[in-house]
């Protein structure tokens, strides 16, 4: 397992981990305290810290099969974070004009940003392990 796939499985866990906090406090504190839970989602940023390359390696770390995958994770992944951020726009507009209120709290876009992050780590980690999971059989 090469650590781009270690990186996927920690981000697939540490974004499960933020749901299920989240629907854990929601009963507990409410909907507006409990997205502090997504805090933790800051914690994406250490694997890089710990995942680094050995001083010497056994074999070829990173190869253009490789970078491939890794470049077809990264697009699913920026395209589902662009279609999450503005189907969300677009529901919250559309909710609070059926409402009949002309605005939209800035805080979604806060919220709306952050659950378009998370749709990338997340789609790019699926795509990335689905792929390399394919092994030899992987073609363009």
């Amino acid at each position: 397992m090469n650590n781009e796939q270690k990186f996927s499985w920690f981000a697939i866990i540490l974004i499960f981990i933020c749901f299920v906090g989240y629907l854990a406090l929601v009963p507990i504190i409410g909907f507006d305290r409990a997205w502090g839970v997504f805090g933790l989602a800051g914690l994406i940023g250490l694997p890089p810290l710990f995942l680094r390359r050995k001083n010497s390696p056994k074999g070829v770390s990173f190869d253009e099969r490789d970078r491939q995958i890794a470049r077809k994770a990264t697009q699913a992944g920026g395209m589902a974070s662009y279609v999450t951020f503005v189907f969300g726009l677009m529901g919250t507009w559309g909710i609070q004009t059926y409402k009949g209120n002309v605005t939209v709290h800035l805080d979604m876009l806060v919220i709306l940003t952050l659950l378009g992050l998370m749709a990338l780590f997340l789609v790019r980690s699926v795509v990335l392990l689905v792929l390399y999971h394919r092994g030899n059989s992987y073609a363009e």
